[in-house]
């Protein structure tokens, strides 16, 4: 694990995230009031689309510190991000 997060937090500041999230399927499972946790979630890209498509009740979590802060910078709006 101490091997991906050197990594991670290495390139932390540069790494884009741009796999796609299918919003459609997500909504129909998903009530906006509903508690979401984001395991793995980066920087917070996707969380911030929850939080621009009304999702208030947002956790994300990853293990890389950098990429964390990162988050924190981008979007210091959404949730918790730790």
């Amino acid at each position: 694990m101490s091997n991906q997060s050197t990594y991670w937090d290495s390139v932390a500041e540069k790494k884009e995230f741009t796999h796609p999230f299918n919003f459609a399927n997500f909504e129909i499972i998903a009530p906006k009031k509903a508690n979401i946790l984001d395991y793995g979630c980066g920087y917070g890209r996707i969380m911030n689309e929850l939080y621009t498509a009304g999702y208030q009740h947002l956790v994300g979590l990853d293990f890389s510190t950098q990429l964390i802060a990162r988050g924190q910078r981008l979007f210091p709006y959404i949730g918790k991000l730790v």
